[in-house]
């Protein structure tokens, strides 16, 4: 295989030069969502800057979840439900091992963030953007509500439930209306709060 054929093919790229591991999402075709690929890749990286004592701070870019892979999970036996948790429990699991990092972690954002990439932004330690970044979140109430309800516990606590709410609201009726509509290039459909 070429150089440039691996490169191609590697979800992450990751630099380190100077003391600054630079970790950059490879998928530009799918909008770097955040595909279970991408979310493995980002924490075997955050698994071994953690112990590599040569790194300082590191820098990254992110959007959101992969909306193709997460829809054709609607199929399966249980409508998604099993593959939502563990989905949002290893994207939850991949964020944790940023806050635990010993180094600075620096969010350089120079498109568009949208729902967990804008947690993956608002995870690191600082957040620079580019005048033309665009963040984006869906489904305010539901995450104001699920705010109140864990603000006050620990962080992994509150990791972990916001991780079952995403899962159970994704399974609400509209959701995957919503996101059969936007995989599918079609109109949005009107939210009917099922």
């Amino acid at each position: 295989m070429s150089n440039s054929a691996a490169v191609e093919d590697t979800p992450v790229l990751v630099t380190v030069e100077s003391g600054t591991a630079t970790v950059v999402l490879n998928r530009p075709k799918s909008l770097n969502a955040l595909a279970e690929e991408v979310l493995s890749a980002l924490q075997e990286i955050w698994d071994e800057i953690a112990e590599n004592h040569e790194v300082k701070a590191g820098d990254h870019f992110r959007v959101g979840h992969n909306f193709k892979e997460m829809s054709a999970h609607r199929e399966d036996i249980d409508g998604g439900y099993g593959y939502f948790n563990a989905l949002f429990a290893q994207c939850s699991r991949m964020m944790m091992s940023m806050v635990a990092l010993p180094q600075l972690v620096i969010a350089e954002l120079t498109g568009i963030a949208t729902a967990a990439g804008c947690q993956l932004v608002a995870t690191c330690d600082l957040a620079v953007a580019v005048d033309d970044a665009f963040f984006a979140t869906s489904n305010v109430k539901t995450g104001k509500a699920a705010f109140y309800r864990h603000a006050e516990m620990r962080l992994a606590e509150a990791y972990d439930f916001a991780a079952r709410t995403l899962a159970d609201n994704t399974m609400a009726r509209d959701t995957g209306r919503g996101i059969g509509a936007f995989v599918t290039k079609q109109p949005m459909p009107e939210w009917t709060g099922e």
